[in-house]
């Protein structure tokens, strides 16, 4: 979510976070720190992540983003972990040090530990047990079916889906749940289709979709583009 998208060190929808459990202690002990509360009811087990603060003798959590308003803390709420650090890319992600780096779709598999197929990799959306991997052409042929793929700014990247992909597929599911799976989504592109090696832009995070057959979904470049890779795919951001 984006209640935490805001202040001096904002935490954005999809962000990698490093926590440390809490085994001891009570809340009070934990004032002021970014936390993450579970609530338990009767529908399951839900987590938000707010500041601890005490407000005269009850606890409140608060967000970032001024725009949220505080929640006054319950019983059945209870701190499970601290905050510790955001984490860039770069320590996340092994590849990390590639982005930026252009290869052919044949090259890709070895750096996913994977033997190149035509017959899966060939494909715009290719599945892995811990990866989704996206190859996008920006400049569709003519005579093909044309998708409405473009950059919103640096970061931000709306894309289309193959035809036959809707929200409830497997392959649709495997998008829009992939941040509480904990499957990587990542995003391949070149500019247009005799363009011989494509460029790897690193790992994305759905913010949200539309549509279905095909579905337009919206991501978050965890590493935005430079102005290098800007130029090299003609974007006028």
């Amino acid at each position: 979510g984006n209640s935490m998208d805001g202040g001096a060190e904002p935490l954005r929808h999809g962000d990698p976070l490093l926590f440390e459990w809490i085994t001891g202690g009570s809340a009070r002990d934990y004032l002021g720190q970014t936390v993450l509360v579970e609530t338990a009811d009767k529908s399951g087990v839900a987590g938000t992540l707010k500041i601890l603060r005490r407000d005269g003798g009850a606890y409140m959590l608060e967000s970032n983003s001024p725009s949220v308003s505080p929640i006054e803390g319950r019983s059945d709420m209870r701190p499970v972990a601290r905050l510790v650090s955001r984490l860039d890319q770069q320590e996340i992600n092994p590849l990390a040090s590639r982005i930026g780096e252009q290869f052919k779709s044949t090259d890709v598999p070895p750096l996913y530990g994977e033997v190149y197929n035509p017959g899966n990799w060939r494909s715009g959306h290719v599945s892995l047990d811990k990866h989704t991997i996206l190859f996008v052409t920006l400049q569709k042929r003519a005579d093909r079916t044309q998708y409405a793929e473009h950059f919103e700014g640096p970061d931000v990247f709306v894309w289309s889906s193959q035809l036959s992909t809707k929200p409830t597929g497997k392959k649709g599911r495997e998008i829009l749940e992939s941040l509480s799976t904990g499957k990587s989504i990542e995003l391949w592109m070149r500019r247009k289709g005799n363009d011989v090696a494509f460029t790897y832009l690193g790992r994305v995070v759905p913010l949200g979709h539309e549509g279905s057959e095909p579905m337009l979904v919206t991501y978050r470049l965890l590493t935005p583009l430079t102005g290098d890779l800007q130029s090299r795919l003609a974007l006028d951001l």
